[in-house]
C-alpha cells in the first residue's frame, strides 16, 4: 500500500491507459459493427432489387407464354374448324355457264373428286388401324411379361 501511495502516478497512469484502450476498443468495435450492418443493408437492399428485376421478368414471360398458349390454342381451334369446314353449297344460285340453278336433289352418288378423295381417306384410316392393332399386339407380349405374367 505505501508502494502505491509512492507511485500514485505510475498506478494512475497504468488505470488511465487501461481506461482510454478499453474506451477505444470498444468505439473500435462498434465502428466495425456499424460498417458491416451498413455493408449487410447494401447487401440486402442490392438483393432486394434483383428479386424484384427476377419477379418482374418471370411474370412478364408468364404474360408472354399465356398470350402464345392462347394464340395456339386459337390456332388449334382454327385449324381443327378448317379441316371440318366445307366451301358453301352454289345450290341457290344460278350456274355461271347456263344460267340455271344447280340441282339440289341427291343423286346417290358423291362427284368423283369428293368420292376419290373420302376413298383415300378411308384407306389411310384403315391402314392406321390395322398398323395400331399390329403394334398392340407386338406389345401384349410385353406388357404381359411386365405385368409379371410370366412367373
Amino acid at each position: 500500500m505505501i508502494w502505491i501511495l509512492q507511485n500514485w502516478r505510475l498506478v494512475l497512469s497504468g488505470i488511465l491507459i487501461i481506461g482510454l484502450s478499453a474506451f477505444f476498443y470498444t468505439k473500435g468495435a462498434d465502428s466495425v459493427q456499424r460498417d458491416w450492418d451498413k455493408e449487410m443493408l447494401e447487401t440486402a437492399k442490392e438483393q432486394a432489387k434483383a428479386t424484384k428485376r427476377n419477379l418482374d421478368t418471370i411474370n412478364s414471360l408468364e404474360a408472354v407464354k399465356n398470350e402464345n398458349l392462347k394464340t395456339i390454342a386459337t390456332l388449334r381451334r382454327d385449324i381443327g374448324s378448317i379441316r371440318v369446314r366445307l366451301p358453301a353449297a352454289p345450290c341457290d344460285r344460278p350456274n355461271p355457264s347456263s344460267g340455271s340453278k344447280l340441282t339440289t336433289t341427291p343423286t346417290g352418288e358423291l362427284p368423283i373428286a369428293p368420292q376419290d378423295a373420302f376413298d383415300r381417306f378411308r384407306q389411310r384410316l384403315e391402314s392406321d388401324a390395322l398398323e395400331a392393332d399390329t403394334i398392340m399386339e407386338s406389345c401384349r407380349v410385353v406388357i404381359g411379361w411386365a405385368k409379371g405374367g410370366d412367373k
